[in-house]
């Protein structure tokens, strides 16, 4: 997925069957928007994916019809739709201005989990797979940011002892440890990923002391403890 508003640079939604050497499209001309942002894969045959201007679309039968802006979130920028691990029904959006959405239904219907930060700019919301009360976001704005966490399954919510720089994402390693990615500016700190293990440390990859690393995504092996793997550009 993928796509930008501006510039008509649109992307849609595709799926591969044979490891990536063929793709089909998933969208259509009946999609309000193809500017994607995110893509979420539940249980049978659910799809969830995260829209630029018109919410949450939710296929129930792998891609081959779709509901746009289920649960009342038409017309939000979406930036991520996540899973609970624990809990097939239960599926969290992060959204421009609109902070934290939970769903207790499968997108059914969503409400409010954002006490104390419901204006901010989440651009990923992850759950602690050990824990289903364990939350962590990440929020952005034009040169300033940080992450947030929550115990209590998103009542409240907790600002890390971060740099107050841009965060693109944040997630949960399987063994439950905390990991965020800095976008800069740099003239604050590093940008790159960042690991919690009692206090936040920065990992890298550090490039050099100017803005060369912008991160966008960060994975964990599940086999290996030690392999992460991160990918984005290298600005410029």
């Amino acid at each position: 997925c993928g796509g930008q508003a501006f510039g008509s640079q649109f992307v849609g939604l595709f799926e591969s069957n044979d490891f990536g050497v063929t793709w089909n499209a998933l969208h259509d001309g009946t999609w309000p928007t193809l500017a994607i942002n995110d893509i979420e894969v539940g249980a049978a045959g659910r799809l969830y994916v995260a829209s630029g201007s018109a919410g949450v679309f939710r296929s129930l039968d792998g891609g081959a019809t779709w509901t746009f802006g289920v649960g009342g979130t038409s017309g939000f920028t979406v930036n991520e739709v996540s899973i609970q691990p624990q809990s097939a029904s239960i599926v969290f959006l992060g959204a421009t201005s609109n902070a934290v959405w939970r769903s207790p239904n499968g997108g059914s219907s969503f409400a409010p989990s954002s006490t104390g930060i419901a204006a901010l700019d989440v651009y990923a919301v992850a759950s602690n797979p050990l824990n289903p009360f364990q939350l962590a976001i990440a929020f952005q704005g034009q040169n300033n940011g940080g992450v947030y966490t929550s115990t209590d399954g998103g009542s409240r919510w907790t600002l890390e002892a971060l740099p107050g720089t841009r965060f693109e994402s944040v997630d949960f390693a399987p063994d439950g440890t905390l990991y965020a990615i800095s976008d800069g500016p740099t003239t604050i700190a590093p940008e790159g990923v960042y690991r919690r293990a009692g206090t936040w440390t920065s990992i890298g990859p550090d490039q050099g002391s100017l803005f060369e690393s912008e991160l966008a995504a960060m994975t964990f092996s599940e086999s290996d403890p030690n392999l992460i793997l991160a990918t984005g550009s290298d600005f410029g």
